[in-house]
């Protein structure tokens, strides 16, 4: 109940208390500082680790454009977002490529979602308000995304452009 909660936050320090609500918000966290040579070494287990675990939608991407998904900033998105979990970055990397072909096609896999890429629906959908994407960024340099928490009356193809135009904030 609401009496309990407030009673067990009533017996934590202020301090512990604004850490609880930076973990809630994701924010007020040390940013681990990574040296060059660090860097560098997750980068190449990074790669070791998508040359085990590629797929056929990786090795289609890799054919029209290496560049795009061997690109340094492209990747370090996904170690940033998995605190620099190689296996779980990869595995991230490997599901946004599978995601973005499904929504956007397979020919959108070597290089950056457009507008033009987008159907009718993804462009009303991102103009109506549902969401917003944030100017700024969190404290690692994350794409903030707010979405309405109003009931959603949406058609399947409103879902599908809901889904897609989210995976085109994530990469930006």
């Amino acid at each position: 109940t609401e009496e309990y909660l407030a009673a067990e936050v009533s017996k934590i320090s202020v301090k512990e208390r604004l850490e609880a609500l930076d973990d809630v918000h994701c924010v007020g966290k040390e940013i681990e500082t990574i040296t060059p040579e660090a860097l560098q070494l997750l980068l190449k287990e990074f790669d070791e680790e998508v040359q085990r675990s590629k797929d056929a939608t990786y090795k289609l991407a890799e054919s029209m454009n290496g560049e795009y998904v061997e690109d340094t900033a492209f990747r370090l998105r996904f170690l940033n977002a998995k605190m620099n979990n190689v296996k779980q970055a990869v595995k991230q990397m490997l599901a946004f490529l599978r995601q973005k072909a499904m929504y956007f096609g397979e020919d959108t896999l070597g290089r950056a979602i457009l507008l033009s890429d987008m159907n009718s629906e993804d462009l009303e959908l991102m103009q109506s308000g549902m969401y917003d994407v944030q100017s700024e960024r969190d404290s690692s340099g994350r794409v903030i995304i707010w979405m309405s928490n109003q009931p959603l009356f949406l058609k399947d193809e409103s879902v599908n452009s809901l889904v897609g135009t989210v995976v085109v904030h994530w990469t930006d």
